[in-house]
C-alpha cells in the first residue's frame, strides 16, 4: 500500500512538472488549479491494474483538449506522451 502512495506522489509530481514545463515552453494558458486536478486524476487512474494507464491517457487527452490555444500536434501529443513515459518509468522503478 505504501508503494502505491509513493508511486502516486511521484507520478503526480513528475507529470505535473512535465505538463507545466511544456505549457510554459509552448506559451499555453493552463491555470494551476486545472493542472493539479488533471495530474492528480490521471495519476490515480494510471494506478489501476491492467489498462489503467490507457484510461489515464484517454482522460488526460480529453482534459488537455480544453487548454486554450493547444493544438493536437505538438502540444497535446508531447504532454500526453511525456506523461505516459513518466507513468511507465515510475511504475517500473517503484513496483519492481
Amino acid at each position: 500500500m505504501k508503494a502505491y502512495v509513493i508511486l502516486f506522489l511521484v507520478d503526480a509530481a513528475l507529470s505535473g512538472a512535465w505538463i507545466w514545463a511544456v505549457a510554459r515552453w509552448m506559451r499555453l494558458e493552463f491555470p494551476l488549479p486545472d493542472l493539479l486536478i488533471t495530474v492528480c486524476l490521471c495519476s490515480a487512474l494510471a494506478l489501476l491494474p491492467g489498462y489503467g494507464w490507457l484510461l489515464a491517457m484517454f482522460v488526460l487527452w480529453l482534459l488537455l483538449r480544453g487548454v486554450r490555444r493547444a493544438d493536437l500536434w505538438p502540444e497535446i501529443i508531447v504532454m500526453s506522451a511525456g506523461s505516459a513515459f513518466i507513468w511507465l518509468a515510475a511504475s517500473m522503478s517503484l513496483l519492481i
